[in-house]
């Protein structure tokens, strides 16, 4: 990988993927609710612990679970793409071109 490659990825591919990734999950899943949700998740533990979960709350745990794995998902695609760019970047003969051609706007999860 040449040294303007790397920069180039370093600098600004790298951080506005996962800036992408940070945007798709924060369009379903804003902080406040990331934390609201691992609160009441807390409380569901503490409940499961002396008891069995009612069909609510089992539907409610699932309802997080569902949040959660989306968000998984995203990040798993983040993932992929900044794996394929460094794959690119490590490609004997690379230029930025290259790495400009790739698309990363595409393979995300709806």
């Amino acid at each position: 990988m040449t040294p303007e490659i790397q920069n180039y990825l370093s600098n600004q591919v790298l951080p506005d993927l996962r800036l992408t990734a940070k945007l798709k999950i924060y369009a379903f899943l804003p902080d406040w609710k990331q934390s609201n949700c691992n609160a009441r998740m807390n409380e569901l533990n503490m409940i499961h612990y002396s008891r069995e979960w009612t069909a609510d709350e089992q539907t409610e745990v699932a309802g997080y679970q569902a949040l959660w794995d989306h968000a998984k998902a995203i990040r798993e695609a983040s993932n992929v793409h900044e794996a394929n760019l460094t794959a690119i970047a490590n490609t004997e003969g690379a230029t930025l071109t290259d790495i400009l051609a790739y698309d990363y706007s595409t393979g995300w999860p709806e």
